[in-house]
């Protein structure tokens, strides 16, 4: 039953079984009973309870929505679902804020959630907005047809390293100007790439988020840096990289090198606009950067 019937979990088939909700050849059975091949099995379930689960207009980092399902950010120190004492400030209090639709859910207060993350822990989640597409990605989830990547980061401890660095006279491998471009508000790759720099003995400029050619070039002037790092996660926003490179070129900085990099950035893109490097994740960005740094 819990091949087919994926969103829920055995937990609550059980207790369809024992509340009499399942048949075999038309007979209630128990939790016991032993399937021995060709026998019809019937399951009713049952209306789910209403969630009463209060919405609240609480700020979501949404990256992809359709109308099947919502990938979204979600930051760290937040609660994905109501609990044993936790009933509001959660993500699924905001995603029934903001949603038209979500799925039922494989247990009450978790109307969408298909999987979860710890309270401090930061990443995608994916967010069902129908049963059946819930019911269709808790089985890739348990078909591990699903990849997920966790990273652990540490990046206090670059800033506890930097001044013994400097004390013991090394120097870095060169400076590298880091922002995420003009429109995007995103710094989660960004925060990465600068932490895989820094670890990889590079001074880092970080400009944050929103930022404008005329930023990135005073940045470059000021720091004297060889290199521009430019990243974006949204689509619309990509063009500001060519903007950025056209500017850097505009400006007579012939010398400085540029690089780009996120989730919608390709190599073939960085060739359209004439940046010198991509990188497609934060591990790569350091060997283009060493490269594009001479």
């Amino acid at each position: 039953m819990h091949g087919r019937l994926g969103r829920f979990s055995r937990t609550a088939l059980q207790r369809l079984i024992k509340e009499g909700n399942v048949h075999v050849d038309g007979r209630a059975v128990k939790p016991s009973y032993e399937i021995h091949g060709g026998e019809i099995i019937e399951a009713v379930v049952p209306p789910a309870e209403p969630a009463d689960i209060q919405g609240e207009n609480i700020p979501l980092d949404i990256i992809w929505e359709d109308e099947h399902l919502i990938a979204l950010n979600k930051q760290a120190g937040i609660v994905v679902h109501p609990a044993r004492g936790i009933g509001s400030g959660t993500l699924v209090n905001g995603l029934v804020y903001y949603a038209e639709s979500l799925s039922t859910g494989s247990q009450r207060f978790r109307p969408g959630i298909v999987h979860r993350l710890d309270k401090d822990t930061t990443g995608v989640m994916l967010v069902a907005k129908n049963d059946q597409v819930h019911w269709r990605m808790a089985q890739q989830f348990e078909q591990r047809k699903v990849r997920k990547t966790y990273i652990a980061v540490a990046e206090r401890e670059m800033e506890l390293l930097q001044p013994l660095l400097s004390e013991a006279g090394v120097e870095p491998v060169g400076r590298v100007v880091l922002g995420t471009v003009k429109g995007d508000l995103h710094d989660i790759g960004k925060n990465l790439v600068r932490m895989m720099l820094q670890g990889g003995g590079f001074e880092v400029i970080d400009c944050g988020i929103d930022v404008s050619a005329e930023k990135f070039i005073e940045a470059i002037k000021e720091s004297g840096a060889k290199v521009l790092a430019m990243s974006a996660l949204l689509t619309t926003t990509m063009p500001q990289m060519a903007e950025v490179v056209k500017a850097v070129k505009e400006a007579g900085m012939d010398e400085i090198k540029t690089m780009i990099g996120g989730a919608p950035v390709t190599q073939a893109y960085a060739d359209e606009i004439g940046a010198d490097g991509y990188a497609a994740d934060a591990a790569s960005a350091v060997d283009t950067a060493k490269e594009l740094s001479g």
